[in-house]
């Protein structure tokens, strides 16, 4: 698997992280009494809310990694059975 690249585009990439940075603005506001948000900025339940949307907003990535790795392993298997050669044409391709 070395020659293998996971392929990841760019936006999925920058909503990961600003995911990533919204996930920790709700923990932190939810574990620690310091707040980072400014008070003007709060509402009801906020820190849970900023929690479910970072995490909301980090699936795509995980969907994308693990929906390109089923694909290489899928490819990768499929090599293996394919060593035999032209024996294993699909039926009606002559």
């Amino acid at each position: 698997m070395s020659g293998n690249k996971l392929k990841l585009p760019l936006p999925i990439v920058l909503l990961d992280a600003i995911g990533v940075i919204v996930l920790g603005l709700g923990l932190h506001e939810h574990f620690i009494s310091s707040p980072l948000v400014p008070e003007a900025y709060h509402f009801d339940r906020y820190p849970i809310v900023l929690m479910v949307v970072g995490g909301l907003m980090i699936l795509p990535m995980l969907f994308c990694t693990f929906r390109q790795l089923i694909g290489v392993k899928r490819l990768q298997s499929g090599n293996a059975n394919n060593i035999g050669g032209a024996g294993n044409k699909p039926k009606g391709i002559q």
